[in-house]
């Protein structure tokens, strides 16, 4: 009886750690604290021998800033950039909201960068809001953005996972 008593109170305890530990729990409440930092996202490029990156840095005071880099892909030395965006964020539930957006972008025809003081404002109206659902994932580490699906005809991304950066 002794022994069973054991199993069980061995098997209880196995049950109660595994539930515990659910991806579930992967999913963190969300708050504008979560968000402050740097999140990015790296493509490599072979063909190239270049990497794409973008880096979403979002501050203590609701203002944010997205850069589009391109690097080197062996050496990690910064070419150039081939988009900015800044602006304001709010964030309500899962809904991240961004505001005031002005959008900067390589107008350049011969390369797909240029330099950070050549980036073109494109976005005239000032006004220009846009917002996304977002989860953590990963214990905190990575952030999904969550995009609505669009009509037939167009060109959507489903969802974009960024990493948090280590150095702020």
């Amino acid at each position: 009886m002794k022994s069973l008593l054991k199993y069980a109170l061995l098997f209880f305890t196995l049950n109660l750690l595994l539930s515990s530990c659910t991806a579930n729990d992967e999913h963190f409440d969300f708050n504008e604290k979560s968000l402050v930092g740097i999140w990015h996202k790296t493509y490599i490029d072979d063909n190239e021998n270049q990497t794409t990156k973008f880096e979403y840095h979002f501050k203590n005071d609701h203002n944010y800033e997205v850069l589009g880099t391109v690097l080197d892909a062996t050496s990690q030395e910064l070419l150039g950039y081939w988009t900015r965006e800044t602006g304001s964020y709010s964030l309500t539930g899962d809904q991240l909201l961004f505001h005031n957006i002005k959008s900067y972008f390589n107008n350049d025809q011969t390369r797909s960068y240029t330099e950070f003081e050549n980036l073109e404002l494109q976005q005239s109206d000032f006004n220009y809001s846009r917002s996304v659902t977002i989860e953590f994932n990963d214990f905190m580490r990575k952030l999904v953005f969550i995009y609505p699906p669009c009509g037939p005809n167009e060109s959507c991304v489903g969802s974009l996972t960024l990493e948090k950066s280590t150095v702020n």
